[in-house]
């Protein structure tokens, strides 16, 4: 766009790689099944995605990356929001101190709030060392969190559903 605001454009394909249990996984690519349970894109199905990315450097000490996207599960037939944000502080030094946050959400139409305070949530602390010939060694480690792992029961009424062959109650 100008000197220090960039914009990009990316695409990707994921291949299967492993089952949901174990594989190879790319880092910050995870969606929560139906199950509740967090899995990682590309563990035993095909998925695509689309992103836009946006960096903003201002001077050489601080730079703000920032990415949002759509993923295609083919295996669920599911669409998610993908987000991730970031600073890298004095990028032009010989430490790099690095922030990111970055998350994904299921892309539904009902109950939206909840789809995003129960997905997961990523922040990444770390540190960039910067080596000759235009070559860098980064250590980072990802802290994985969720928003709140379980829906607010304080405000329900307890439901019995009877069938011909038992009663289910939930409370």
């Amino acid at each position: 766009v100008n000197d220090w605001i960039f914009l990009g454009l990316s695409g990707e394909l994921i291949a299967p790689t492993g089952s949901k249990d174990k594989g190879f996984r790319p880092r910050h690519r995870w969606y929560v099944k139906s199950d509740g349970d967090a899995y990682a894109f590309s563990s035993d199905q095909f998925a695509a995605s689309m992103n836009l990315h946006l960096t903003m450097e201002f001077k050489d000490f601080l730079t703000f990356n920032g990415v949002f996207g759509l993923l295609k599960d083919f295996g669920e037939n599911d669409n998610y929001w993908l987000w991730a944000a970031g600073f890298n502080i004095f990028p032009e030094k010989i430490v790099t101190v690095i922030l990111e946050a970055s998350g994904e959400m299921p892309l539904r139409t009902s109950h939206i709030k909840y789809n995003f305070l129960s997905s997961p949530f990523r922040l990444t602390p770390g540190l960039r060392v910067h080596l000759p010939y235009d070559a860098y060694l980064t250590i980072s480690g990802d802290v994985g969190l969720h928003y709140f792992n379980k829906k607010d029961k304080g405000n329900v009424l307890p439901v019995e559903l009877k069938t011909r062959e038992e009663n289910i109650r939930s409370s």
